[in-house]
């Protein structure tokens, strides 16, 4: 049965600003619609529009019916006792859509008092039911949304679309920026409301790979348009479109080989026993962000970071660009130890170590033209003007951008554009050391494709690559670093860590990387890890991973008592490493 259908549906902003064009879906009951497209295809106007949540200023024509009841032209007070009821939705960024100031609970609860005749002390115990259903624990009822995870705020909206079982969910890039582990737990959880519900889920995400786990059908959109449409299988593995051919070529899958030749320069980068830890005034404990690591890379040689959120990667990256003292350890750049550094000979360091930001719209200043923003580093460095302005037109040329760009405002630019400017601007100055900090983390797949492209061009220096995208590592990366809890718990080449991982950690961060393909993703199976990291401000005893590790709970109690009296540590000396008591494969390992 149709429980959903909208037919030549279009929505303009202004009189010549088509948004939508002529747009018709439809969803049965207990189905699954993917829509993907690039960004400023439409994807998310016509989620809004479904919903009725439009600005006023924009003018819809077409029909959205839902059952046999039509929604357009319906004032805002009749959709509210509808929306939350019948039809809900799940946005995209969590921590905008939650209330800062009340609880995850009582949000909850007022979800389900919004449309149903019950009492306060019901709506908490069916709060707590949801939370629990969506794989949250039930006394993080009582927390604030800034308290809670990125994943967890996710599920917290989950529960508040399904609080009053609606016949239609829309999910709007509901794993967008979530790194592969947590992204798996969202979608393990969308499922479960399916079959739980039977409920029509209107998936919408510029993930492929996401899509291909969950989607009866796939909608691909571009231009506003839609340009193809049809069974997830035929989809993926026979498509029509050009459009849905590219944006299927632009997906770095891992069972493609690696094409990086492996690397045996000299060192531009050693880290020793490197720590940086945080005190916290509110709780009164110590953050342990990154807890004694070690690493190196070589010239030409590009090392890749990787790990859930919160690991510490983002925080060492930032460590060794200060260019100063750590808290503890050691960082050496170009052989020069950085707590040695006076002032004079750390601005001239600068030079040769450049960092390109995961957020290219707060990175690049908003006041400034392109321009002026590629010729800053360069002129701050003691380059002629005339010279820097030549600088400009040859950088905007190696990446892809054109002539005009330069007069642009950063708000004028795409999300690709800006990261361009950004990659453009760490290579001004010809460094010796680049330091990239999930680059196309909010990038559409295409984009993706552009700028890891471009990034691939110019990795002919030695390069420490911050990601939670491993299909994107595997392509891009000679080595990697898998980090958990502020330690590094293996390291290797890529293809020996990828082929057959040692840790079981990486080997479930591999299997939660999303496939690009209906049929193999369904079939494989997975290691899945379950709850969310320990709190970084407790350091139990023995190994940090072991109460979300697999492959413990298969141990004889001997070997649990190696796991929860000591921490493994790695031996240094080999090219291949792993911090496990029990590791899946022999390499070398530490006690």
């Amino acid at each position: 049965m149709t429980v959903l259908r909208a037919t030549d549906l279009t929505v303009r902003y202004a009189r010549d600003v088509a948004a939508l064009r002529g747009v018709d879906l439809s969803v049965e009951a207990n189905e699954v619609l993917g829509i993907v497209g690039e960004s400023g295809s439409g994807k998310s106007t016509l989620a809004l529009a479904l919903m009725g949540l439009l600005p006023e200023k924009a003018r819809v024509d077409g029909s959205v019916r839902l059952g046999a009841r039509e929604l357009l032209g319906r004032s805002d007070a009749q959709l509210s006792r509808i929306r939350g009821r019948e039809m809900s939705m799940v946005f995209q960024d969590a921590m905008s859509a939650l209330t800062p100031v009340r609880t995850v609970g009582d949000q909850i609860a007022e979800a389900v008092r919004v449309h149903s005749r019950v009492g306060r002390a019901a709506a908490r115990a069916r709060a707590a039911e949801l939370l629990g259903l969506v794989g949250v624990a039930s006394r993080r009822a009582g927390a604030y949304p800034h308290e809670l995870s990125g994943g967890m705020r996710q599920r917290v909206l989950i529960a508040m679309a399904i609080a009053n079982e609606p016949s239609v969910l829309i999910a709007d890039e509901p794993t967008a920026s979530l790194d592969v582990t947590v992204q798996g737990q969202v979608m393990d959880v969308l499922r479960a409301v399916k079959e739980a519900s039977g409920a029509a889920i209107v998936l919408i995400s510029h993930d492929l790979g996401v899509v291909a786990g969950l989607a009866d059908r796939v909608m691909v959109m571009r231009a506003g348009r839609m340009v193809e449409s049809g069974p997830v299988e035929q989809i993926y593995r026979a498509p029509t479109a050009p459009d849905t051919v590219e944006l299927l070529r632009s997906i770095p899958r891992l069972d493609e080989p690696s094409v990086r030749e492996s690397r045996d320069g000299s060192v531009v980068l050693e880290v020793d026993g490197l720590v940086k830890h945080y005190r916290t005034r509110r709780r009164g404990g110590t953050v342990r962000a990154v807890d004694g690591i070690a690493f190196d890379v070589r010239e030409g040689e590009t090392l890749a970071l990787v790990g859930e959120s919160g690991c510490g990667k983002t925080t060492a990256l930032m460590e060794i660009m200060r260019l100063s003292r750590p808290e503890k350890g050691r960082i050496s750049v170009l052989g020069e130890d950085t707590a040695r550094l006076n002032a004079a000979r750390r601005r001239a360091l600068r030079q040769a170590v450049q960092i390109v930001f995961q957020d290219s719209r707060s990175s690049l200043n908003p006041r400034m033209r392109v321009a002026d923003i590629l010729a800053e580093p360069l002129i701050t460095h003691g380059t002629p003007v005339a010279r820097a302005r030549e600088r400009v037109s040859e950088l905007l040329e190696s990446v892809g951008l054109e002539p005009g760009h330069e007069r642009r405002y950063p708000h004028s630019l795409s999300g690709g554009e800006r990261q361009r400017v950004g990659i453009a601007r760490a290579l001004a100055l010809e460094p010796r050391l680049l330091l990239l900090d999930e680059p196309i983390a909010a990038l559409d797949a295409s984009s993706r494709a552009d700028v890891m492209n471009l990034v691939e061009e110019r990795l002919d220096m030695a390069c420490l690559f911050v990601a939670h995208d491993l299909a994107t590592v595997h392509r891009l990366a000679h080595r990697v670093a898998v980090m958990h809890l502020g330690r590094i718990v293996e390291i290797g080449p890529v293809d020996d860590v990828y082929g057959s991982p040692a840790h079981p950690y990486t080997r479930a961060l591999l299997d939660a990387v999303p496939i690009p393909d209906p049929v193999l993703a369904r079939r494989r199976d997975r290691v899945v890890l379950r709850g969310e990291p320990p709190d970084l401000m407790e350091s139990p005893a023995g190994c940090r991973f072991r109460s979300r590790c697999p492959r413990y709970a298969m141990l004889t109690a001997t070997e649990r008592s190696l796991c929860e009296e000591h921490d493994p540590a790695m031996l240094p000396g080999t090219d291949r490493m792993v911090a496990c008591h029990h590791p899946l494969v022999g390499v070398g390992t530490g006690r």
